[in-house]
Order: structure tokens, then C-alpha cells, then sequence
């Protein structure tokens, strides 16, 4: 229901619903067939998250990184109207020993 769109109209129509309803208690608010690259950069992040925690508990590092030039990124074979949510770096510590948090102070299982 949220992603279906044949003409953009019935997206229009979602739109103005569900900011009504969105006056009255908490709704999701991206539906648009044109808001899907925001859901999508979302549930990169989401993964980017699980996969870093994923390599610290193998003894890898990662970094994320931010304020990068997208359009020089794109020189590796992108589409043009690919968008770029994040850079991440991984791999095995190459300075020597840094400090960091233990592990087990920052995840907890239940």
C-alpha cells in the first residue's frame, strides 16, 4: 500500500492522507513513489550499522565516512543518477595499538 503508484496521483492522494492523519498521532510520512530514495538511504544506514558491529566482532575496524565529493566517486562506473550515501573504510588497524572502548561496554545482548 505505502509504495504502490501507477500515475502519481494516487501517491498525491496517499500524501495528503496521511499528513491529515499525521495531525492527530504519529504516522509514517514518506509515501511517495519520489520519497523512496530517502527509505532507501534509511535502510542503508541500518545495514551500514549491523555490518560495522558485524567486523568489530571479528577484530576489524570500519569508519564511516561524510562530506565526501560525489561526483569524483562516480568516476568508479556509477550510474549518473545513482546517489552515494556514505563512504566506509575497513580493514585491520595499521597504527599500532589505539585506544578504544571495550566491546562489550558499547553492545549488550538480551
Amino acid at each position: 500500500m505505502f509504495y504502490f503508484d501507477i500515475t502519481g496521483i494516487i501517491g498525491i492522494i496517499k500524501f495528503i492522507a496521511f499528513q491529515f492523519i499525521g495531525l492527530f498521532k504519529p504516522i509514517y510520512g514518506q509515501v511517495r513513489q519520489s520519497d523512496m530514495h530517502i527509505v532507501a538511504h534509511k535502510s542503508a544506514r541500518l545495514t551500514t550499522q549491523n555490518f560495522m558491529i558485524n567486523m568489530t566482532a571479528i577484530n576489524y575496524d570500519t569508519c564511516q565516512m561524510e562530506g565526501f565529493d560525489s561526483l569524483r566517486i562516480k568516476i568508479l562506473h556509477l550510474p549518473a543518477s545513482s546517489e552515494i550515501n556514505m563512504l566506509l573504510g575497513s580493514g585491520k588497524g595499521v597504527y599500532g595499538k589505539r585506544f578504544r572502548v571495550p566491546f562489550e561496554y558499547v553492545y549488550f545482548e538480551k
